[in-house]
């Protein structure tokens, strides 16, 4: 018996599914075309995505361990930053949006969230901060609800519209529908 060997084997497939997908996870978040900010529950920085600096005009290795206010302050305004710091120290979730002026003198309207995450035993462990640009929606929007609106003023002008009426008449009564709509500018070339 002095000549055997012991021999042992662990199945690591599972072990390795969870590292791969691990793997995906992490690059979908550096990846994504929204901004991405992770704190540590004291609200130092641990991650931020590629998004982010990029916006915030940082390297992500320059901000980490970092304190988050003062960045956050400087890209969503203190109103807003305010907001996040009271949730955060709530615990709880929360959602809002921001306008601010980008590149060029361009307001961009964003939405942003922050998201508590929890550890096994209900604690914070670290808080997630995601910001989407939403001006080409928000713009969308109001192109829609304009569109609307006009078409609601053409259709109550034409009812007021007599059945023999000219087409002097009718034009004259569809101008006037159109000039009672605030930020309709008929002067525009």
């Amino acid at each position: 018996y002095g000549d055997g060997f012991f021999a042992t084997w662990r199945d690591v497939t599972e072990l390795e599914h969870g590292r791969a997908e691990r793997e995906r996870l992490a690059a979908a978040v550096e990846q994504t075309v929204d901004m991405v900010l992770v704190t540590d529950p004291a609200g130092d920085i641990t991650f931020v995505n590629a998004s982010f600096a990029t916006m915030a005009g940082l390297t992500p290795e320059s901000v980490m361990g970092q304190p988050a206010r003062p960045i956050v302050e400087g890209i969503v305004g203190e109103r807003i930053a305010e907001q996040l710091i009271e949730a955060a120290a709530d615990g709880q979730p929360m959602a809002s949006e921001y306008s601010a002026v980008g590149r060029g003198g361009q307001v961009r309207h964003f939405e942003i969230s922050l998201t508590p995450v929890r550890d096994p035993e209900g604690r914070v462990a670290s808080l997630v901060v995601v910001t989407r640009d939403v001006t080409e929606l928000r713009e969308a929007e109001r192109e829609l609800l304009l569109e609307a609106d006009l078409r609601r003023i053409l259709a109550i002008t034409l009812q007021r519209v007599p059945p023999d009426a000219h087409a002097d008449q009718i034009a004259a009564e569809l101008c006037d529908g159109l000039v009672s709509r605030q930020g309709i500018d008929l002067d525009r070339k």
